[in-house]
């Protein structure tokens, strides 16, 4: 895993972490 992140990895992880937030916020309503 000490391969270096590339521009579709963050865009990747960026959007992992939007969908995660969204569920946060479902769970929460």
């Amino acid at each position: 895993m000490g391969r270096k992140p590339v521009q579709g990895d963050r865009f990747f992880f960026e959007l992992k972490k939007k969908i995660a937030e969204q569920k946060r916020i479902r769970l929460y309503y």
